[in-house]
């Protein structure tokens, strides 16, 4: 595991770091308007790749894992996962392109180049080596489909006219990463003829991890087409860099929970109850630490890294970095507990009743705060959907892990976030005078010295505490 995590985390930092480069130049160039209709165009086709993609990445992810060591098992699974994926996929391409060709639909150019993730879901098939836990293959190809879309952007995207050719770098560079990964199947499938039992047999636990899919969709794509109906496509632009902001540094929680599933999966097929349990609580306890810190590292930085990152255009952008940083600590720790215990156990019906929760809570305050405050409405639902799907899954589980470790511990490193904020802010006073760039830098350099700082005194006064009470046993 320590090995596919060092390679996802080598691929998330680059994903970190070209997208630091990107996101300043296409703001600058394409506009709040032109980043809003991608976005917005994007809401809509997501949903179109989610019925696509079935709940396959989910239960073809964990049902490779089961069968690593049986190829003719994995073969006739992957085969007969691989039909449902297909017939899904084209039947929504179909229904799309119908929908939006027969439709009033502003900019239909831009909706129907957005189609072309749905075909790039039909050749999805990373779930076959995450399932393997085989992630050097995907590792190196999205670094290479990575680094030559950025170059692509920075040579082909000069002004707001080019929206249409950024989209189609971004779209045909997502189908052509999933179709080269076909390039090794041979080393780890043989060829089956697909069984109809087993595809209607699939059909049910399938569908089941599709509509959390699609109640997820709700509450992370929908508040962008609340915001576009209520307030237009400048507030969507707005909403969505600051959106990209906040998953930047979600990487490494990315990563872990990526490498985590197969692992899980595979310990829980073996019943290794010990390990498994191990593990979960070593990554949830770095889970919660680093989120934290996340979290309260943003809000300190916000109002120097927006102008700085996005420019003065953006500034609206600040409050809403600060409201989204919320979900950080919500939506790492939910990630954890879905790939690392709900999923591995099958309790699947934990996360259906949690996304849907979420959803709800999502589309009601979208409802009531959207049309009077715009962008920032949709980032509280956001924020309370999060924290709605995370205290319920905390919940279900709680008799087999004790989550209530876990919020003490949370309360412990909100007290150092809140010292760590305290000491950013007061850096930000000393350094008004000096450029952004510089202001910026100082303020994450004392943010991670006085978190780090914190954690090590916490830790040192646990020891001394453990060791007295030991001493005095004795």
């Amino acid at each position: 595991m320590i090995v596919n995590f060092l390679y996802q985390g080598i691929y998330q930092i680059l994903a970190l770091i070209l997208p630091l480069i990107t996101i300043p130049y296409t703001s600058r160039v394409l506009g709040a308007e032109g980043i809003g209709l991608y976005s917005y165009s994007y809401a809509v086709v997501s949903y179109f790749v989610s019925f696509a993609n079935m709940g396959i990445n989910i239960y073809g992810n964990r049902g490779i894992a089961a069968t690593q060591n049986d190829k003719d098992k994995r073969s006739q699974l992957f085969c007969d996962l691989l039909t449902i994926q297909m017939i899904f996929a084209f039947s929504a391409l179909l229904v799309y392109v119908v929908m939006i060709g027969a439709g009033a639909w502003e900019n239909k150019v831009v909706f129907l180049v957005q189609g072309i993730y749905i075909i790039g879901q039909a050749f999805d098939i990373n779930w076959l080596y995450f399932g393997m836990e085989k992630f050097k293959i995907t590792v190196i190809r999205n670094l290479i489909v990575k680094i030559f879309t950025t170059v692509l952007i920075f040579l082909l995207i000069k002004e707001p006219a080019d929206l249409i050719v950024y989209l189609l770098i971004l779209a045909i560079g997502t189908v052509a990463g999933n179709s080269a990964v076909w390039l090794f199947v041979k080393q780890y499938i043989t060829y089956k003829r697909p069984i109809l039992v087993n595809i209607k047999q699939y059909i049910k636990p399938i569908i089941i991890l599709l509509i959390p899919s699609f109640a997820v969709k709700i509450y992370t794509q929908m508040d962008k087409i609340f915001v576009e109906h209520f307030c237009g496509l400048t507030q969507v632009g707005y909403y969505e860099n600051s959106e990209k902001i906040i998953s930047i540094s979600f990487v490494l929680i990315t990563a872990l929970s990526t490498v985590m599933l197969p692992r899980m999966a595979n310990l829980s097929a073996e019943n290794k109850k010990e390990e498994f349990n191990s593990l979960f609580q070593k990554v949830m306890a770095v889970t919660i630490w680093l989120t934290i810190a996340l979290m309260f590292g943003i809000i300190g930085i916000s109002d120097n890294f927006v102008l700085l990152y996005l420019g003065e255009n953006y500034s609206s952008c600040i409050v809403l970095v600060i409201v989204l940083a919320i979900t950080i600590p919500f939506k790492g720790c939910a990630e954890i507990i879905r790939r690392g215990y709900i999923i591995p156990q099958k309790c699947d019906y934990i996360y259906v009743i949690s996304v849907f929760s979420g959803a709800g809570v999502n589309i009601i305050i979208n409802f009531l705060l959207v049309p009077y405050y715009g962008a920032i409405g949709a980032a509280v639902g956001t924020v309370m959907a999060e924290a709605v799907v995370f205290f319920i899954q905390a919940w279900k589980i709680r008799e087999d892990i004790n989550m209530h470790k876990y919020i003490r511990k949370a309360s412990v490193y909100i007290g150092i976030g809140l010292f760590m904020l305290f000491c950013v802010k007061a850096v930000n006073q000393y350094t008004s005078n000096l450029s952004l760039l510089l202001s910026v830098l100082l303020q994450i350099m004392a943010g991670i010295g006085c978190y780090l700082t914190g954690t090590c005194v916490l830790r040192l006064l646990r020891f001394e505490k453990s060791y007295f009470v030991k001493n005095n046993r004795g």
